[in-house]
């Protein structure tokens, strides 16, 4: 006879795993959420980004690509971003191809993604 129900376990684990993940001391996280935060490419990727992608650039919705084990080269991440998705998976970005986005704020977003590269 089971205590609890799957469904009962599930909930006390992610539980669990969130009480875990939230004991980290402030002093091992200030410098380097200091650090990325400060970066100029932030905002603009939680502007643009974040809703597909992630704060972490691995969450993947609608199909979006896991950007902390991308291989694409720096001039790669800013083509792409400029000219979307051949597929239309994603929009362009860029100012030429119909986008709201200058080519040094590319530029500071591919900045921001390459801090999430493992």
């Amino acid at each position: 006879m089971a205590v609890f129900s799957s469904r009962c376990r599930l909930v006390l684990i992610f539980a669990f795993a969130f009480i875990i993940s939230s004991c980290q001391s402030d002093a091992d996280n200030s410098s380097s959420v200091s650090e990325v935060s400060s970066l100029p490419g932030v905002k603009l990727y939680e502007q643009n980004c974040v809703s597909c992608h992630g704060k972490k650039g691995n969450l993947g919705v609608s199909g979006a690509s896991d950007l902390s084990i991308s291989s694409k080269s720096r001039e790669e991440k800013i083509e792409f971003i400029q000219k979307g998705s051949a597929n239309g998976v994603m929009q362009p970005y860029g100012n030429a191809f119909g986008g709201n986005l200058s080519d040094e704020e590319i530029s500071k977003i591919v900045d921001h993604l390459e801090t999430f590269v493992k």
